[in-house]
């Protein structure tokens, strides 16, 4: 007989180490991972900034790091000294975010710098700028040069100059030294160029996703080299009919990868798996059974559908619906290119896994679920990256609660959805299979695959009396397979707790199955080890999902129970505890994530049997837990995940009916995690649900209770429900001037502040203005003018005298303000740059437009660099500096950024928010400067409308809109419809903003043009000398709008033959326009060409 061949190690590349590591290493590890990316991989380096970054990484998760096959030892250097292999520090640094990569750089400079070198140049600032210093080309000034080099190019933005002379230091000097291991050989890294082509076996497909997110980047800028060109192996001809499929091969010498299926591993041992695979749950090893419902499940999933439908597996619970789902997952990885696992029982668990498929997929978004799901949902429906996929929305509730996450459209990539689900309304809206109990056999070989000793006859006996089903025929079998107890003792003690459940009440036939299966071990665990009893207790109040053993790792504040309480401070008696759980198959315990799951039914049978103390003790232990273990700082994005894995448990436990102020403290950090996540309907939901209970519970007035009816309101008011918002803040107010003591005047200041805002969504600037005055000044006597209190509440003063028209009084308080936040935040804090870019609006509006796009170009830049390009702060500052660009000239360069603005904030917020509309608004303006003005019309009208929709027809916006459109329709000689949309605007105008403000003197000039077109020039001489004299005196003379309006009045008295007076009008507005906007811009030729100028208007932000 022929000797078997040895498998052999294939190359394996960078994008396949990391997609490897990142399947099979914990969270804990992999963060560990993106975190290492952007230091130098010294053993004393590694732990420090382990320390700093990612305190909840034990010495397990870098031990897992070092052994990852993403690292190999540089002896040369130092026993405690790493190289990464080929491309994949590259790959890790796409993987993280920007703040988290510039801490560890930042960490490693820091320690580095003492001992001189090239570190010691960078202390004091991440950003260096000019040529590299020309230090000794040492293998150790080598090795930072490289990594700094990498780092640069992954942060991109400023510090791309940087790194251009870093790759040219490091060509002159052989492109570093050191040797790393790769796959069965050795070869020289080249850090800082991905090693795409290198034989990582298979031939390389370039991601398609990047020719498309080039069309979403802004103009002007290149995707960054932070996300290369990912490449895949092509396995051929694996799993039959469903075509060609991208797929990352494993090897694993002499034995198959753990968990995968026979028929997904290659000839040559390598283990098929999808390129993308994410949060599938550990593969069953004592999976029996269910042929006949895989192959069903398999023919209904292979056939050919011209539209996305699900396939549903449903049945009553511990029927095994979710095993059967995760089997067939395994069986047939190899025939997918994207298989991803979801929790499915609430929406934001939905959203939180899509979030997490963008990031994998390499999508160009953040972490915010607002832009990252809508993303990845039309990369499924496209197929781009990736034409086959399976997606499994395990444990669904209702169909309403997650269909929107189902990509949708007829035809497309032949992707399927598998849902498990216990509700019966799936039936009618899915291709439905009925999963039931076990046949008898199958029960029968189950008992058996754990019990080789147990004969066919007592098997029959225990699936008899357990009914078949699964979840109870697998907790028997696990029992006798660890106790060795004959069946006849089983059975005895089995129909003795059957009889004591009745004897409480009489659950459902397969309720009582489960629960005297259980209560048989349970009284076995409750003698043998407390603490693991009492374990189980508390995690019968969190959800039926995993939950992080490092949950327990931080002591509750208030004791629980007395065993529990020392195993939660003894990682060793703790470690007992979860042993004796396992070995009863009393929960589900995951080395893999080191995570603990529980079934809902199990769950259930453990709350039963507690008496009424005991649950309540073990619930407020669940809640001082996650309390314990909860972020402090939802705005930062790097705490999402965590808050995204808290937060199932949370909702389960009730914790909203805790009086505990600490719980109900971590409670509103959830509730405004949602917020800052970007799921705004599931923040107004959890919020408004939280504020009913408390406020039904303790009152409108409780402190916590108004602070989170201050943050619903918020929400409320970042989706357009302007009206709800309104009547809730007034409802705070009330109660707040009521009841208001010394301790909650900054509360009461805040509402005020609010209902300030609210006042401008209904128009009512004059109002708002009054409010955050009195605002303003009181904080300033209560708290000081430094005080963070008093610049938030100075910032918005500033919002209300803009919108005011009162330009310099708001330049001269924002820039008091943005000096003062500049010193306290930083001058990258989002809080400096939000008044930073005020100040550019206002410098705009003050006719300063070259220094407005200067600043504004500024402000962008900073914003990429601190929160990214798809945050909606970058896009807002983009929009702002697309107005100040046609401001100063540059029409075609305006409608770029504008048009850019808008469809990223339109994806966003939906085309009703104010960003939106006000993006649109502008680029309808550009299109009229470009001279397409049929569809300047277009998005004109239909911007009206949704301002109308959102606002009101009442509302200054909407009167804006309706001047810019009015501007249009005149140059279609549509001047009646013009003149008749001007002189409703201008009453509106005179009435609600008075007589001088600055959007009543542009809508005067428009309607004098109106006037003018129709050959009513007397009477538009007569309203253009009102309004030029009016400009001068509320604008000044110099600027550029009371310029034009000054040539319009040129043009006015030379038609009525008053030409010496004309001349002179002309030629003094023509010098003053030279002067202050420069000979090239298009007003001066306009003007040197006697065309009338028109005046646009952009609403001010509210």
């Amino acid at each position: 007989a022929d000797e078997p061949v040895e498998a052999r190690s294939a190359p394996v590349g960078a994008v396949e180490r990391v997609a490897r590591f990142r399947a099979h290493a914990s969270r804990e590890a992999f963060t560990l991972a993106t975190r290492f990316a952007a230091v130098q991989l010294d053993l004393p380096i590694m732990r420090s900034v382990q320390r700093e970054t990612a305190p909840e990484a034990g010495s397990e998760h870098l031990a897992e790091f070092l052994i990852g096959d993403l690292v190999a030892p540089l002896p040369d250097i130092g026993e405690d000294s790493f190289a990464f292999h080929p491309g994949v520090r590259e790959e890790l640094l796409a993987c993280g975010t920007r703040s988290t990569t510039e801490r560890a750089f930042q960490k490693t400079v820091e320690i580095l710098a003492p001992l001189g070198g090239p570190a010691h140049t960078l202390v004091g600032g991440s950003v260096a700028r000019g040529p590299v210093p020309d230090f000794e080309a040492t293998a150790e000034n080598l090795r930072f040069h490289e990594l700094e080099y990498a780092v640069r190019q992954a942060l991109s933005g400023a510090h791309l100059p940087r790194a251009r002379q870093l790759g040219l230091f490091l060509a002159g000097h052989g492109n570093g030294t050191h040797m790393v291991v790769s796959a069965d050989r050795r070869e020289t890294s080249r850090s800082g160029q991905p090693n795409v082509g290198d034989s990582s076996g298979g031939s390389g497909t370039v991601n398609s996703a990047e020719a498309s997110d080039r069309d979403k980047m802004p103009p002007g800028r290149e995707p960054s080299p932070a996300s290369p060109p990912v490449l895949s192996g092509i396995a051929e001809g694996v799993g039959g009919g469903r075509g060609s499929r991208t797929v990352t091969t494993t090897v694993a010498p002499d034995a198959r990868d753990e968990g995968a299926p026979a028929d997904t591993v290659g000839s040559h041992g390598a283990a098929v798996r999808p390129a993308v695979w994410g949060n599938i749950p550990p593969r069953n090893q004592v999976f029996t059974g269910r042929r006949e419902l895989l192959e069903n499940l398999d023919r209904g999933l292979r056939g050919g559908m011209t539209a996305v439908l699900p396939h549903t597996l449903h049945g009553m619970g511990g029927v095994g619906k979710s095993q059967l789902a995760l089997e067939y997952v395994y069986r047939h990885a190899a025939e997918f290119d994207i298989v991803w696992w979801i929790s499915a029982e609430r929406p934001t668990q939905v959203v939180k896994a899509l979030v997490e498929l963008a990031q994998r997929l390499g999508l160009p978004v953040g972490g915010e679920a607002i832009t990252a799901v809508p993303a990845v949902l039309e990369a499924l429906r496209t197929g781009i990256p990736h034409q086959k996929w399976l997606l499994v929305f395990d444990n669904a509730e209702s169909p309403e609660s997650i269909q929107e996450y189902f990509p949708g459209g007829p035809g497309g990539p032949a992707g399927s959805i598998l849902v498990t689900s216990r509700n019966p309304q799936w039936n009618t809206l899915a291709h439905p299979l009925e999963v039931d109990v076990f046949e008898r056999d199958e029960s029968v070989q189950l008992l058996q695959r754990r019990n080789p000793d147990l004969s066919t006859a007592d098997a029959l006996r225990l699936a008899d009396v357990l009914g078949d089903l699964p979840l109870a025929v697998e907790q028997a079998s696990a029992w006798r397979a660890e106790t060795g107890m004959p069946v006849d003792e089983y059975l005895r003690l089995f129909e003795e707790k059957r009889v004591e459940l009745m004897t409480v009440s009489r659950p459902a036939l397969y309720e009582e199955t489960v629960a005297t299966a259980w209560n048989v071990s349970l009284d076995y665990l409750e003698r043998k080890s407390a603490a693991a009893l009492q374990l189980l207790q508390v995690c019968a109040y969190f959800a039926p999902e995993p939950i992080a053993r490092s949950i327990f790792s931080a002591t509750a504040v208030d004791p629980i129970a007395p065993e529990l309480d020392l195993a939660l401070t003894d990682p060793l008696r703790l470690g007992r505890a979860i042993r004796e759980i396992n070995r009863y198959s009393l929960a589900k315990i995951d080395h893999r994530t080191n995570s603990i799951q529980m079934h809902r039914l199990v769950q259930a049978v453990l709350i039963a049997r507690m008496t009424e103390e005991q649950r309540v003790r073990m619930r407020h232990g669940a809640h001082m837990l996650l309390a314990g273990n909860a972020p402090k700082n939802p705005q930062d994005p790097d705490h999402w995940p965590r808050y995204g894995e808290l937060y199932p448990h949370v909702v389960v436990s009730q914790a909203v009916d805790s009086p505990s102020r600490r719980a109900r403290q971590m409670v509103f950090g959830f509730a405004e995690y949602l917020y800052w996540w970007g799921d705004h309907e599931g923040a107004r939901s959890f919020a408004q649900r939280t504020y009913e209970q408390w406020r039904d519970a303790y009152g409108d007035a409780d402190p916590q209770t108004v602070m989170l009816g201050r943050h619903l309101r918020s929400v409320l008011w970042v989706m357009g429900r302007y009206t709800e918002s309104a009547d809730l803040s007034a409802h705070l107010l009330a109660v707040l001037e009521r009841d208001t003591d010394a301790d909650s005047v900054e509360e009461l200041l805040r509402v005020k502040g609010q209902v300030a805002s609210d006042l401008r969504a209904q128009g009512d600037f004059r109002g708002a203005l009054a409010i955050d005055q009195e605002v303003y000044d009181r904080a300033v006597h209560v708290c000081g003018v430094d005080d963070p209190e008093t610049l938030r509440h100075a910032h918005n003063l500033g919002v209300s005298l803009r919108a005011n028209g009162e330009y310099q009084r708001a330049l001269t308080l924002d820039t008091d303000t943005w000096q003062r936040k500049r010193e306290m935040y930083g001058e990258q804090s989002l809080s400096a740059l939000l008044t930073e870019s005020s100040i550019a609006y206002n410098r705009r509006e003050l006719g300063e437009y070259l220094t407005s796009a200067r600043l504004l170009q500024s402000v962008v830049e900073k914003y990429r660099q601190s929160v990214g390009e798809s945050n909606p702060f970058t896009q807002r500052a983009i929009a702002r500096l697309g107005v100040a660009l046609r401001k100063a000239g540059d029409h075609q360069g305006a409608a770029e950024l504008t048009g850019y603005a808008r469809r990223t904030l339109t994806e966003r917020y939906g085309a009703h928010s104010p960003d939106a509309l006000q993006a649109a608004l502008n680029l309808s303006v550009d299109l009229r400067q470009l001279g397409d003005l049929q569809e300047a019309y277009k998005l004109g009208e239909r911007t009206r409308t949704l301002y109308v929709e959102t606002f009101g027809a009442d509302h200054p916006h909407a009167m804006a809109a309706s001047l810019n459109l009015a501007i249009t329709l005149r140059l279609l000689s549509r001047v009646e419809a013009a003149r008749e949309l001007n002189d409703a605007a201008f009453a509106y105008c005179v009435e609600r903003l008075g007589e001088f403000h600055p959007s009543t003197l542009v809508c005067r000039a428009n309607l004098a043009s109106d006037l003018f077109a129709l050959g009513e020039v007397a009477a538009a001489l007569a309203m253009d000398e009102v309004t030029v004299e009016a400009a001068e005196r509320v604008l000044g003379p110099d600027h550029p709008t009371s310029l034009v309006i000054k040539t319009n009045l040129a043009a006015d008295l030379r038609a009525v033959g008053r030409r010496e007076e004309a001349e002179t009008k002309h030629r003094e507005a023509l010098e003053g326009l030279v002067e202050r906007l420069g000979a090239e811009h298009p007003a001066c030729t306009q003007t040197q060409e006697w065309r009338r100028a028109n005046c646009d208007l952009e609403p001010s932000p509210l």
